[in-house]
């Protein structure tokens, strides 16, 4: 049964195919871009966010797709998807339609278990720098490339046929981005 998740007012929802809880990854992301951006949209910073990595393809949407928009940190960054409705972070996806690559905050998904234990956490300030990053780079080249080869790369709701964004698109002020990174 595929996993449901949704924002914070309950407005956006959707759901996770079961598929990709055996082929996705947990991971916890320490980067000064992922904070900032969260943030930005929340009002509050954290001190790592928690995403779980799948296929595009793996995402769908029930409810509430009008609500969402895309915030870049930079003109040519990932696409940073969160609900305008409640300020929800709930996705960061890959800025080519054809790696075929997004995530889900872990917290958005009703059952957050499911996404199973962090396996890979990256920018740490501490220690290592990063821990698990070869089963996460494999893991992103093995769906990006079994996305090419089978055609799911066009599937999923964040991009059209012709690529461009389903929701509209936000570059951060320079203001705004120096408040986001303080």
């Amino acid at each position: 049964m595929p996993q449901g998740f949704s924002c914070s007012c309950g407005a956006v929802t959707g759901h996770v195919a079961d598929s990709a809880f055996a082929k996705g990854t947990r991971g916890l992301c320490h980067c000064a871009d992922c904070r900032a951006s969260v943030k930005h949209i929340t009002g509050t910073a954290p001190a790592h966010v928690d995403l779980f990595f799948a296929s595009t393809n793996s995402f769908s949407y029930d409810t509430g797709f009008e609500n969402l928009a895309v915030l870049h940190m930079s003109p040519k960054g990932v696409h940073r998807v969160y609900a305008t409705c409640c300020g929800s972070p709930m996705h960061i996806v890959a800025p080519l339609r054809r790696l075929s690559y997004a995530n889900i905050f872990v917290d958005r998904l009703n059952a957050p278990d499911q996404a199973g234990p962090v396996q890979v956490q990256v920018n740490m300030a501490e220690g290592p720098k990063h821990t698990g990053l070869g089963r996460f780079l494999g893991g992103a080249a093995g769906r990006a490339v079994s996305g090419l080869l089978n055609g799911t790369w066009r599937d999923g709701p964040f991009f059209d046929p012709a690529g461009a964004l389903t929701m509209p698109l936000h570059l951060i002020s320079l203001e705004d981005k120096a408040k986001a990174y303080s």
